[in-house]
């Protein structure tokens, strides 16, 4: 059993965002009570908070050169942040909620998933009107840049149409065209990447039509990444982050996050929150790999060194 770890309060509500900086000295929060906090990772302290939103903070994201981050709410506001200051420097109008964010590897670009199928591209370093990508029939609550290159954008659309089934999305995002998707039979709470892009894993509720089970699954993308097979399922999912070396997939769920081999998919460590319990909605690895955040619905952030 890992080790107790280090308590982080500040946050009064559920925190569902959560992300590191690209040097790991910062640590940000996002939650249900409005506020985008700033944590100093080497001295444990918050080092600012943000003013409240005029929503709930679900989502954060860093740029590969740690100058900015990203918040989206459910207010529709997408934030940009200066990270030296920790103050904000601009906002935008996004079509409806915002329950995904994802800044890209190799350009200056941002995108927001929100309630109403809208999944829309963002130049951080202009004032241009945000674009759509895709069309999408549900709600959007999980969104990612497929690494390493970058290239084709992750999106799962949760329509409960039967002509237009919830499925993962494959897009090239640059020209706004379907790629493939496949059908995981999940209704969707959690999404992440693989760092080399070899495995997209999901996690969510059952689908009455799914003969794999509810929790987690694993999934394998073809060398083209144009086919993918379920190569593990679990039981119990409401966080998940990948190990930056690849090595590791963490996955939360209720008061306990399991951390699994990526070779073997087998249970190598667990981590508990101290009493008393609480339920985990969100984690992120330090860059280098040797730290591990969860951010709990009290509205604590645990931080634990692997």
């Amino acid at each position: 059993m890992a080790s107790r770890g280090v308590k982080l309060e500040g946050h009064t509500d559920l925190v569902y965002g959560l992300a590191f900086s690209p040097d790991g000295r910062l640590l940000a929060s996002g939650s249900d009570d409005g506020t985008v906090r700033f944590w100093d990772v080497a001295k444990k302290t918050e080092r600012r908070v943000g003013k409240p939103s005029g929503g709930k903070v679900r989502a954060l994201a860093f740029t590969p050169d740690g100058r900015i981050m990203v918040s989206g709410d459910t207010g529709g506001i997408v934030r940009v942040w200066d990270t030296r200051t920790c103050h904000e420097q601009a906002c935008w109008q996004n079509d409806g909620p915002i329950y995904s964010l994802a800044v890209s590897l190799t350009k200056p670009w941002v995108v927001a998933a929100g309630a109403v199928g809208a999944v829309k591209l963002w130049d951080l370093y202009s004032e241009k009107k945000g674009r759509r990508v895709g069309e999408h029939a549900g709600q959007v609550k999980a969104v990612a840049f497929l690494p390493p290159q970058g290239k084709l954008l992750v999106t799962w659309d949760d329509s409960r149409a039967p002509s237009d089934p919830r499925r993962p999305r494959l897009w090239a995002w640059a020209s706004g065209q379907l790629h493939w998707g496949f059908d995981a039979g999940l209704v969707l709470n959690r999404m992440a990447c693989s760092p080399d892009g070899r495995f997209l894993v999901f996690g969510g509720e059952d689908d009455e039509y799914s003969p794999r089970p509810a929790g987690t699954q694993v999934w394998h993308l073809g060398e083209d990444t144009r086919s993918a097979q379920c190569v593990h399922a679990m039981e119990g999912s409401a966080a998940l982050a990948f190990k930056p070396d690849g090595s590791a997939l963490a996955v939360g769920y209720w008061h306990k996050v399991k951390l699994l081999s990526t070779r073997t998919w087998d249970v190598v460590e667990d981590y508990f929150w101290p009493p008393p319990s609480d339920w985990i909605n969100s984690l992120a690895f330090s860059p280098d790999g040797s730290k591990l955040a969860a951010g709990c619905s009290n509205g604590v952030v645990m931080l634990w060194r692997l």
